[in-house]
């Protein structure tokens, strides 16, 4: 990722881009994590859904060259509608792809990934738990990437504590419903499947790390806890959304005279309303602003162009 300098001290605009509503969580960590601390005069925050609608969610584009090309349309959006300063990217999958974009290659504007401060989160752990594995749960393209099993193992973790767990349609369900049945279910298959290959007493002695490669996962941290309870006798979830949020502090070189945080959400498909109640009642704690502007979103039907199918 290019490096991030500081952020202007008034009115800086700041983007913050998920392929769904997962990267909300970490919009509203930022939020609060702003008034907080005092960090910036009346700055700009904005939630970029890069969703393009049915056959345009960019774990269905089969072709990767496309794929590549779906996302710098959505950053061409970004940067040309709002002129931001920083663009954090939500999201697990467009973070992997996105050094590859032509976006990457061109633009100068500061443009921050997850996968960095998860891998930094994750590795931290290992190390101090040499008796430990990790499992990456993420999308297929997150894990078919290998970004986090290869930079872990650069670092001197052995392959032999890291597995991988792509989850099928798991943060599509989590954005239908949270706290669903379907959820619980799905989190379980793939944490049997997990391990399906480790031997009952190695488990029990043994922590595990549940790794949230993918920012809708966060809001069904209750259901991985059931669920890894009942798995194992040791284990940590480990979400790096907050993480991500905390990194603006270093962004800002002196506290605020005067806040007054503006929020919005903008997207260029329909959000269904019962998506809006079911994570806009998981936002509301961190920040009302948040839970607000998803509540009065825009709608943007020429927000980003589309591929040719």
């Amino acid at each position: 990722m290019k490096s991030v300098e500081l952020l202007p001290q008034n009115s800086p605009t700041i983007i913050i881009t998920d392929s769904g509503l997962g990267g909300l969580s970490v919009l509203a960590l930022l939020e609060n994590k702003i008034r907080v601390c005092n960090l910036f005069n009346s700055p700009k925050l904005i939630f970029f859904n890069a969703y393009g609608g049915n056959n345009y969610g960019y774990n269905q584009i089969k072709d990767f060259n496309k794929k590549l090309r779906q996302f710098d349309y959505a950053l061409t959006g970004m940067i040309n509608k709002f002129n931001p300063n920083l663009i954090m990217i939500a999201c697990n999958t467009l973070s992997v792809i996105y050094p590859l974009t032509e976006t990457y290659k061109k633009s100068d504007i500061s443009i921050l990934g997850i996968v960095e401060f998860g891998l930094e989160l994750f590795y931290n752990k290992l190390s101090e738990n040499e008796n430990s594995i990790i499992i990456l749960y993420g999308t297929p393209t997150t894990i078919s990437s290998d970004v986090y099993r290869q930079k872990l193992i650069e670092k001197g973790i052995s392959e032999n504590r890291i597995i991988n767990q792509p989850c099928y349609n798991l943060e599509s369900e989590i954005q239908k419903n949270p706290a669903g049945e379907n959820v619980t279910r799905l989190i379980k298959h793939f944490t049997n499947e997990a391990v399906s290959d480790v031997l009952p007493e190695q488990i029990q002695g043994t922590k595990y790390f549940a790794a949230l490669c993918c920012t809708h996962y966060g809001y069904s941290i209750n259901a991985f806890e059931k669920v890894l309870s009942e798995k194992f006798n040791k284990y940590e979830v480990l979400n790096p959304n907050k993480l991500m949020s905390d990194s603006v502090e270093l962004m800002s070189n002196s506290p605020a005279q005067h806040i007054s945080n503006e929020v919005s959400v903008v997207s260029r498909v329909e959000i269904p309303i019962e998506q809006i109640q079911s994570i806009g009642e998981l936002l509301k704690p961190a920040s009302l602003k948040t839970y607000e502007a998803l509540l009065n979103y825009q709608f943007i039907p020429d927000l980003f162009e589309l591929i040719s199918e």
